[in-house]
């Protein structure tokens, strides 16, 4: 059993109407109020007074740290690149004892399968040989040696070069938050300053 609405020509207008009026309201409602829409940020975003490190000028001191830094950021590159160079040194150096740890091999199989009597002069020759393949190898050795204590030093050079370039950005940056905290104060009462916020 279907259920039928039947309205009058003459009521007809008065529902329209009112549904009209309705959505009207509830439209300028919502679009007064921003129900549905996410709530959009202040186009003029909050910012303190204090400027950001980055977007102030730098000092004279700040630039001369700042080819302190360069100067050592090149140092460091030359230093990198001058390791990976005695690292494949040390590469070929270890190739090179493979293959002399080979030849002895071969060399002591080689004394091995000779017959004495008849190849003593031989035998002799190859003894001689796997000596001299012996002070290659401890010549081999001490140049890996060599080689691993300059890669050391030039890793602990890198370091320390490192290390610094931090501590002037420490210093850079102390200095900026200084005059940012304290615009006010002398440079040279600064050192005072300090010791005041301390007790």
């Amino acid at each position: 059993m279907a259920m039928t609405i039947e309205i009058e020509p003459a009521g007809a207008h008065i529902v329209v109407s009112v549904l009209i009026m309705t959505i009207a309201l509830i439209w300028s409602v919502v679009k007064c109020f921003g129900f549905g829409k996410p709530k959009q940020a202040d186009p003029t975003p909050f910012t303190d007074s204090l400027p950001a490190l980055g977007d102030t000028p730098l000092t004279a001191t700040e630039l001369s740290h700042r080819r302190n830094q360069e100067t050592m950021k090149k140092q460091i590159a030359y230093l990198e690149r001058n390791r990976q160079l005695a690292f494949a040194e040390v590469c070929r150096v270890y190739a090179r004892r493979i293959k002399i740890d080979e030849n002895i091999h071969n060399l002591k199989e080689a004394i091995k399968k000779a017959e004495l009597p008849r190849d003593i002069g031989r035998v002799a020759e190859m003894k001689k040989r796997i000596r001299h393949f012996w002070k290659e190898q401890e010549e081999c050795y001490g140049m890996v040696d060599d080689i691993s204590h300059r890669m050391y030093l030039m890793l602990m050079q890198r370091l320390t070069l490192r290390r610094k370039i931090d501590r002037l950005d420490m210093q850079m940056e102390c200095n900026r938050l200084a005059d940012i905290l304290y615009p006010q104060v002398p440079f040279e009462l600064l050192d005072d300053v300090k010791e005041d916020v301390k007790k």
